[in-house]
């Protein structure tokens, strides 16, 4: 019973979605001390719902030689679950879309239009984005950040804010850290699209290194914007404790561990750091 579970949670991209709405929440309560549930926040839950379920059907037509293998193996068997899933958060994006302002539909655009050319296969010879060498880690950190800070900043009208410049940098090295490990994973269907990465230039060792590094460069910008009274000494506590156990995590990345590992624990260090910080900052 708890494996379906699981599969539902993680493959219907739910959990994802949900770490997408938990760093929107984590810029509200440091921007403001406190998150609300508005519209932003649902837009960006079925947007990256949608965009996810697009990534998943379209990435299973590039898995070939390992459709028989773990995450593989469950999105083939449910893919027309998760075409449903698609249509379906299409629906919720589109309607949670005409609450927001315009000022944040416009800044929307191009990082809309990224995340599509990140998931389609618009390019020449039929290649995304993402299929382009060593770039599909630098526009996941750079898109994930916009969405999840400067758009709940804009909406906010605290875009001109100094902290916001700080907040911005700690997430980019933040998701870039934590992207790296899916790289780790990715690296045997990668080389068999002849897709670059960092790990296959630097190894599995030095990958790991280089997400360390750039945790602990979060970690600074985090007290830069400590310092600036965004945070709370406990909301900087958990976000501390957080990048720890992020970096704990990262050390025992391993490319041949089960992808709940990946898909569970390694997206899930988002939510966590939500959860920390808004805890921390309630009890300091």
């Amino acid at each position: 019973m708890l494996r379906p579970l699981i599969n539902l949670i993680l493959y219907s991209n739910l959990w994802i979605a949900a770490c997408a709405a938990a760093m929107c929440w984590h810029t509200q309560l440091v921007l403001t001390g406190e998150f609300q549930l508005q519209p932003l926040g649902a837009f960006v839950f079925f947007a990256t719902l949608l965009l996810y379920a697009m990534h998943r059907l379209v990435g299973l037509s590039r898995a070939e030689g390992f459709k028989d293998k773990g995450r593989y193996f469950v999105i083939e068997r449910f893919q027309t679950h998760i075409g449903l899933y698609a249509l379906l958060s299409g629906v919720g994006t589109l309607w949670f879309s005409w609450q927001l302002p315009w000022k944040v539909w416009w800044s929307l655009v191009p990082v809309a239009l990224i995340s599509m050319g990140y998931v389609l296969p618009i390019f020449g010879r039929g290649r995304r984005l993402r299929d382009f060498n060593y770039i599909k880690i630098f526009l996941i950190a750079i898109c994930w950040s916009w969405i999840t800070v400067y758009i709940p900043a804009l909406e906010l009208g605290l875009e001109y804010n100094i902290p916001l410049l700080f907040l911005f940098l700690e997430r980019i090295f933040f998701i870039f850290a934590i992207t790296l490990p899916f790289d780790i994973r990715d690296l045997e269907i990668d080389r068999a699209n002849h897709v670059q990465t960092i790990p296959a230039v630097l190894g599995v060792r030095r990958s790991k290194i280089l997400a360390i590094v750039a945790l602990v460069i979060s970690a600074g910008f985090a007290a830069f914007t400590y310092r600036l009274d965004a945070y709370s000494d406990g909301g900087f506590a958990g976000l501390i404790s957080s990048l720890l156990i992020t970096g704990a995590v990262v050390i025992i990345t391993d490319p041949e561990r089960h992808d709940y590992f990946f898909s569970g624990i390694v997206d899930g260090m988002m939510v966590l750091q939500f959860l920390l910080i808004w805890l921390g900052g309630n009890i300091g």
